[in-house]
């Protein structure tokens, strides 16, 4: 069983190192590291839209497959049950993108997966929860030269439910939330 292990990784490793010569030769970048802003609309209980930002990084595994990891952040005080608290999120995670060639270079469409940070007060007390967050994400890149892009992006994430027990023994329950997010941002190829 090892020994069959072994043969499998070696194989991924030098087919995977074969294709990244290839694309190497070709003149494209292998990877990327970007940062992002833009507009995120939670809709969460009594929540309303706020800016995020966050930054990215990625490499090519084939020519139109994209693997990569982000971190977003977005604060903001909201009114939650007469309260006005923090109502805070970062979402941080791995990102798999297709590009599509016969739309230009730059567009793809992928989907994202990861963990979530929300950060609140409810009763006076501070309440952190860690829910998974998964979702689709489109976007486009425009090449202003083999190292430099800016672009556009779309990401739909669905937040699950999670829950915190306060120091009073009562369990606060934070309910499954969507966010989208509208960004902009610019990638560095290399």
């Amino acid at each position: 069983m090892k020994k069959r292990t072994f043969c499998i990784i070696a194989a991924l490793f030098f087919s995977i190192d074969s294709l990244a010569q290839d694309l190497e030769g070709a003149g494209r970048a292998m990877g990327y590291m970007g940062v992002m802003g833009g507009v995120s609309a939670p809709d969460s209980t009594d929540t309303t839209s706020r800016m995020i930002f966050g930054l990215n990084g990625g490499t090519r595994l084939l020519s139109g497959l994209t693997l990569g990891g982000y971190y977003m952040r977005s604060t903001k005080k909201e009114t939650i049950s007469t309260e006005n608290v923090p109502f805070d999120y970062s979402l941080f995670g791995f990102e798999h993108s297709f590009r599509y060639q016969s739309f230009g270079e730059g567009a793809y469409l992928g989907f994202h997966f990861g963990s979530t940070r929300v950060s609140t007060e409810r009763q006076g007390e501070k309440v952190q929860t860690n829910p998974i967050h998964y979702g689709l994400q489109i976007g486009y890149d425009h090449y202003f030269a083999n190292s430099l892009s800016f672009g556009l992006k779309g990401i739909y994430s669905l937040v699950n439910k999670s829950e915190h027990t306060l120091t009073t023994g009562n369990v606060e329950k934070i309910d499954s939330f969507q966010i989208v997010n509208f960004l902009v941002h610019l990638k560095f190829w290399f």
